[in-house]
């Protein structure tokens, strides 16, 4: 490349333009989606004792309601 013809006004012009371009560059870099790392995954819930009781419970319902329609000896085995 030759440098005649070459001015500090056209220096002058290449250094803004490149300014502009890596600004330019940057922003879609920071602004769109797909510069973004994707969303970690909440861990679910721990159980708690509440919940533990509450499940226990339910199931001890169940099994009293199955039990009066489906009465067993009492020496049966089960």
């Amino acid at each position: 490349m030759s440098l005649v013809g070459w001015t500090a006004e056209r220096e002058l012009l290449t250094e803004l333009l490149h300014a502009v371009r890596a600004m330019h560059s940057t922003l879609i870099g920071v602004n769109s989606k797909s510069g973004k790392p994707p969303e970690v995954p909440k861990p679910q819930r721990p159980r708690t004792l509440v919940d533990d009781l509450r499940k226990r419970a339910d199931r001890d319902e169940a099994e009293r309601v199955i039990a009066l329609f489906n009465p067993r000896p009492e020496g049966a085995a089960s």
